[in-house]
């Protein structure tokens, strides 16, 4: 079960644990996180992003009050919900698609 037992049917709090393997950004071992927004898609072969965090392999993102009509923009592993990019001039930033998740 990927989805917390709170939630009321529509499966949009999940219980994230994939965070990257990198310790100086997530510590030794970071605890599971409920994580309730949009996830986004990233580009693999770009050395500058980093994924921080990822989704479960079952997950998707798609608004639960809508029909899936067409094939998901990202699913499982590739679905990032915490992600970080330096710039080439080492500028740094971190996008994250909840508010709940830091408030």
């Amino acid at each position: 079960m990927n989805y917390d037992v709170t939630d009321e049917g529509d499966h949009d709090l999940i219980v994230a644990d994939d965070f990257t393997k990198t310790k100086v950004i997530v510590g030794d071992s970071p605890a599971p996180v409920l994580f309730k927004g949009v996830g986004m898609a990233a580009d693999s072969d770009n050395p500058l992003v980093i994924d921080i965090l990822k989704a479960s392999q079952t997950a998707y993102s798609h608004s639960p009050d809508q029909d899936i009509l067409e094939y998901p923009l990202a699913i499982g592993s590739s679905l990032l919900l915490v992600a970080g990019m330096q710039a080439r001039n080492n500028a740094r930033v971190v996008v994250l698609g909840s508010h709940d998740m830091i408030s």
